[in-house]
């Protein structure tokens, strides 16, 4: 792939071109997600088979809608992280352009983009996999608009600012974490600009920032616009999903320590496994900022001032939403990190004979690879796991009451067991989960565990069923033991821990 000249506002890459680095990013997609794609277990939150009013609770109507109208619900094994992959290599393509990269650079970035395991922990939520990535496209997307509508004049202009604000909106409305990929999308835009052109100033940088803010604002509005809306709509209460993790009740020391420890680890890549690498993006922009200062003759204050914020903007953004809360984030909301990560070390390295940066890549392509696989096989293990355990209990249960009849009596699920599978990565959030250990025992979970593999179609005990059965757990020994499993007062019941998991309604 050569470099390709090109005017103010066009794209930097022939069509050609831009097809053969989509096909070389989705074989790098492959190779990261190889064992997921070809070996399929139920993932957490895999079990519901209709997600629609849930993600319309959540605000997430973009993702309600792609499944209403184009997608399958909730997910078909294969496809669906097929998918994604496909439109996150859309968009790191779409990427690469907006930056002006070609060649060996475009592919490292792109590969960088695609490869980075953080992705991993948001498509093991398999169900909102493809509409995540078809989020990020649009996110991406928005941006480009917005770059292509600075260059216009007239009509043009106002079309291309319309459909970026409607692109930013609708990518919010899949995944509200997707808020922070177009500014940092701009941001590494014009940190490329700034080390490519010597005719960038930083008023039209930051004049350029500034105009983007409102389209944020605008996509915003229009974002909670639409969810009031469809929330009356569909008749379904909204329930916002971030606002669980917003924990500010303390003192400001005491906030600012947690905040800055939360930052530390994920810019050091402690975070969470898998997510190491990101060190090098820290390293990056601190080596960044060092030849920026180094230049400060050169460049004077104002320009050097300009370099040194738009890196640390890159690299801190991803991080914005621990700014909520005391308590350490799940991966899944950090959804620009694989961008921050491949805009700082392509932005560091450019400089270098372009085959040290694909040769880098190419080595954390084979790290991200092992560790992805690493995730899902953990995964697999203790679903395996799962699988024997639920056929155990029923074929237990069938043993002791060969009555049993499950469309007239309810089962109900008591606790849960320990999460300590030897095949638990460490910090992996819910990667190698039970279902028998989530919320401390989920009989719905359970229930939906046990149907979707085919060993029993039971019903959940409802209120006052479940009243009568606490009465008689604390009498009963756990699983498993055969007596884990007793009818009482027209009830089922399958103690599987001492403590009483999450149920629905309240029975105090």
């Amino acid at each position: 792939m050569t470099r390709v000249d090109h005017t103010p506002g066009a794209w930097p890459l022939s069509l050609g071109e831009s097809g053969r680095l989509l096909l070389l990013t989705v074989v790098a997609g492959l190779l990261v997600y190889g064992y997921p794609l070809t070996h399929f277990s139920l993932p957490i939150d895999g079990e519901f088979p209709d997600n629609f009013d849930q993600t319309i609770a959540f605000g997430r109507w973009g993702h309600s809608l792609l499944r209403a109208w184009l997608l399958p619900e909730p997910f078909v094994p294969f496809f669906t992280l097929l998918v994604a992959l496909l439109a996150l290599s859309l968009a790191a393509v779409l990427a690469a352009r907006l930056l002006d990269l070609a060649g060996l650079p475009a592919l490292a970035f792109t590969s960088l983009m695609v490869g980075f395991p953080q992705l991993a922990y948001q498509f093991e939520f398999i169900n909102q996999a493809d509409t995540l990535a078809i989020g990020y496209l649009l996110a991406i997307a928005a941006t480009g608009l917005f770059v292509h509508a600075v260059a216009r004049r007239g009509a043009p202009r106002w079309a291309a600012l319309v459909l970026a604000t409607g692109c930013y909106a609708y990518a919010i409305g899949i995944y509200q974490s997707l808020v922070v990929v177009p500014p940092l999308m701009l941001l590494g835009r014009l940190a490329f600009a700034a080390e490519s052109d010597p005719d960038a100033t930083p008023r039209q940088g930051l004049a350029q920032l500034a105009g983007f803010a409102l389209i944020a604002v605008c996509a915003v509005g229009v974002y909670l616009l639409v969810t009031r809306w469809t929330q009356a709509h569909f008749a379904v209460d909204g329930s916002s999903y971030l606002a669980g993790f917003v924990n500010l009740d303390i003192g400001l020391q005491d906030y600012l320590h947690a905040v800055a420890g939360q930052f530390a680890l994920g810019l050091t890549g402690r975070q969470n496994f898998g997510l190491g690498s990101f060190a090098l993006a820290s390293a990056a922009s601190a080596l960044l900022v060092v030849l920026a200062l180094a230049r400060l003759g050169t460049l004077g204050p104002a320009r050097t001032g300009y370099r040194v914020l738009l890196i640390l903007g890159i690299l801190l953004l991803p991080f914005a939403f621990c700014l909520t809360s005391r308590y350490a984030l799940p991966p899944r909301i950090l959804v620009g990190t694989n961008l921050a990560l491949a805009l700082l070390v392509t932005l560091a390295l450019r400089r270098c004979d372009p085959r040290w940066l694909a040769g880098l890549a190419a080595l954390l392509l084979l790290v991200h690879g092992a560790r992805v696989s690493q995730l899902f096989a953990s995964d697999a293990a203790v679903r395996q796991a799962d699988v024997l355990m639920a056929n155990r209990i029923a074929t237990t249960l069938y043993q002791q009451y060969p009555d049993f009849d499950p469309s007239r009596t309810p089962v109900y699920f008591h606790g849960g067991i320990a999460n300590d599978s030897v095949h638990k990565l460490p910090d992996s959030d819910v990667f190698g989960s039970s279902f028998f250990a989530w919320d401390g025992g989920n009989n719905i979970r359970l229930r939906l565990f046990f149907r979707y593999y085919g060993i029993g179609e039971w019903r959940n005990a409802d209120r006052d069923e479940t009243r009568r059965a606490l009465s008689h757990v604390e009498a009963m020994p756990t699983w498993p033991n055969p007596n884990a499993i007793q009818r009482h007062d027209g009830v089922m019941i399958v103690k599987l821990g001492e403590h009483r998991g999450w149920l629905p309604f309240s029975v105090d």
